[in-house]
């Protein structure tokens, strides 16, 4: 075993196998807390993208999705609804004066277009208002259902754009969820988007599952089991479902 993963597996022993009985360990659900921001958050407006089709536009808003990231990290805070009073989807559009009256330091534009075969193009663009320089630009080809992780990777890259730091929008979470009381109580061990949308149940179980955490390779995911009547560690592959016994950990007293 490499020394990184050997590592890896001790920190999820460090966090979870303590000698505590079955019966007295508490699963804990998903909590997604949305910050409100702070008073230094960075205005920035991520403006509704058009739609350059005839046909349908895709059930995902991605614009929706980017000021919603942008939000959720608490470094930024945006306008929204009719706070947002003008729609350019180019810059040549732009009406600077109109955003650094409403104090905007960054605006998001961006639109979208049937791009055949079932896919949608989404191009965006990352603008500075009170230099009226365009920062970044981009585009991505994608199915439908695959516009919230387009979404997430654009609003990675604003991030790390204004903050100089890689951002995480384009992640996943893993948590363990309960249902049920007493002797019907069943653990579920869930991987998520970092948004908590696009829930899959990894492992179900009737006894308790603890402290999720993702291996190195990001390809799989450890996490404590009690099935047995002890205390041990599985690391699942979540392509294949396949897992394996890694640490047998100990009786629980």
């Amino acid at each position: 075993m490499k020394l990184r993963s050997y590592t890896f597996l001790l920190a999820v022993l460090a966090l979870a196998l303590c000698g505590l009985p079955a019966s007295r360990v508490l699963a804990q659900g998903l909590t997604l807390n949305v910050i409100n921001g702070v008073p230094s958050a960075i205005p920035i407006t991520v403006v509704p993208f058009a739609f350059e089709s005839a046909a349908q536009p895709p059930a995902t808003d991605v614009a929706a999705v980017i000021r919603d990231d942008m939000v959720r990290c608490g470094q930024f805070r945006t306008l929204t609804g009719a706070d947002i009073v003008e729609h350019p989807s180019h810059g040549s559009a732009i009406k600077f004066p109109t955003w650094k009256l409403l104090k905007q330091d960054y605006l998001v534009i961006g639109r979208e277009r049937d791009a055949g075969g079932g896919q949608v193009k989404v191009t965006f663009e990352l603008w500075n208002v009170n230099t009226q320089k365009q920062m970044l630009a981009g585009a991505y080809t994608a199915l439908p259902e695959e516009l919230r992780g387009v979404a997430h990777q654009i609003a990675d890259q604003i991030y790390q754009k204004i903050i100089g730091q890689p951002g995480a929008f384009y992640t996943r979470i893993a948590y363990v969820t309960t249902t049920g009381s007493g002797k019907a109580m069943q653990w579920s061990l869930i991987v998520a988007d970092s948004d908590g949308y696009n829930p899959q149940v990894v492992v179900r179980s009737r006894q308790p599952l603890l402290s999720p955490a993702w291996a190195p390779n990001g390809k799989e995911l450890a996490y404590v089991s009690f099935e047995s009547g002890d205390s041990a560690i599985y690391l699942q592959n979540l392509a294949t479902g396949q897992r394996r016994l890694t640490f047998p950990g100990a009786r629980a007293s």
